[in-house]
Parts: structure tokens; C-alpha cells; sequence
């Protein structure tokens, strides 16, 4: 699909001793690209005799430490130990998996929030502007006006709902009953989660210089 914000790029005829690396994902919110969306393509140009593409890709976790002598302590050392401490984790261990913003949204859609179709698309424009995921959540339930509850978006809560929903149980928030509904619906005051006053687009456009 075609986006104004994509900038793409193609290396043709690259050798075997040449090798493009990118950025994958960046754990810093702050960062002004945090994804490298990659593909390939059918090029036209290319002589059709020629021996088909080939190519490996490798993957690296990269850890930046900066340095501050005020430590009084080597960050050689602190890196080393930071190092050891990194373990692969389990697939089979959910406790350690960490939760996506697919997944919460999945978990949105089981409650009825939205629907499936729009996990992918919500997810794609978060990533686009480097939402964060409870600025995310927190708009889409002021949007679709269901109440927001933080303890509701826990990462033990959306692995524990998306387990049984694999499982086939219903979870509580999709089989609330009529009166549980229906006390829902009275007036809730959304709080912003940076300051606690009441939240709106316009406080965080005056107030925060950015929004929504």
C-alpha cells in the first residue's frame, strides 16, 4: 500500500563482499525512526537468464551504555555484566515473552473495542509516529468510549485473556452481562496519564506540546 511518508530504496547489482545493514526496531520511543520496513521486488531491468537472488540475513541486539565518569565505575565492566546477564528467552515461557501492541490490540478486539480487521492498521500507524503503546490504548478507548482501566492493559492481563482465548474460555470482558454494560455506560473522566488532569486533544497540544 502506498504511503506519502515511505522513502524507497533499491542497491542493484551488489557483490558478495558488499552488505547493507539497517535498523530493524529501536526500543527508544524518542527515536525518530525506530523500524526499516524492507521488501523485495520484481526487477524488469535484469537480464531473465540470470541466476535468481540469493541472500542471508543475520540478526544482532545491539546495547548502548553511555559513558559518565561520575560512575567511578568502568562501563566496560558494566556492559560485560549487562551481557552475561542477557538470556534467550523461551518461547514456551509466557511469563518472560514481552506483549506487543498486537497483541493488546488483538486483546481490544476480544473485548469488542474494535474490530479484527483494524489491529494491523492501528498497529502500522503507531509505528509510523512512534506512538507509545499506552498512548495507543488510551486514545482508542476514549475514541470507541470504553472505560479505561490501566490494571485492564497489564501485560500478565493480555497474556492471561490471550491464552484463554486459545483455550476457547471467554474471558470477563467479553461476557459481561447486560447490567455490567449498561453501569458502564455512566460518564467517566479520562485522566491524562502524564499530569492527571482530564484529557482531551487540546490539553495535549497546549499543555504538552504534542498530540494525539
Amino acid at each position: 500500500k502506498h504511503v506519502e511518508k515511505h522513502r524507497w530504496y533499491y542497491f542493484p547489482a551488489m557483490e558478495k563482499d558488499e552488505v547493507l545493514l539497517f535498523t530493524q526496531f529501536d526500543s527508544d520511543p524518542s527515536r525518530s525512526s525506530r523500524f526499516t520496513f524492507h521488501s523485495a521486488f520484481h526487477d524488469s531491468t535484469v537480464n531473465q537468464s540470470m541466476p535468481s537472488r540469493q541472500s542471508i540475513e543475520i540478526r544482532a541486539m545491539c546495547v548502548f551504555i553511555d559513558e559518565d565518569d561520575d560512575w567511578g565505575i568502568s562501563h566496560n565492566l558494566i556492559k560485560n555484566t549487562i551481557l552475561d546477564s542477557i538470556q534467550l528467552a523461551n518461547v514456551n515461557d509466557t511469563k518472560n515473552i514481552g506483549v506487543s501492541l498486537q497483541m493488546k490490540l488483538a486483546v481490544a478486539a476480544q473485548r469488542k473495542i474494535l474490530q479484527p480487521h483494524e489491529v494491523d492498521v492501528i498497529a502500522d500507524a503507531a509505528a509510523l509516529d512512534s506512538l507509545e503503546d499506552i498512548d495507543v490504548i488510551i486514545n482508542l478507548c476514549a475514541e470507541r468510549k470504553h472505560e479505561f482501566v490501566l490494571e485492564d492493559w497489564s501485560n500478565e492481563v493480555i497474556r492471561e485473556e490471550l491464552q484463554r482465548a486459545k483455550r476457547g474460555v471467554k474471558t470477563k470482558s467479553a461476557s459481561k452481562s447486560k447490567a455490567k454494560g449498561k453501569a458502564l455506560k455512566k460518564k467517566v473522566t479520562l485522566r491524562c496519564h502524564h499530569c492527571g488532569e482530564p484529557d482531551s486533544a487540546e490539553h495535549h497540544r497546549l499543555v504538552h506540546g504534542h498530540t494525539h
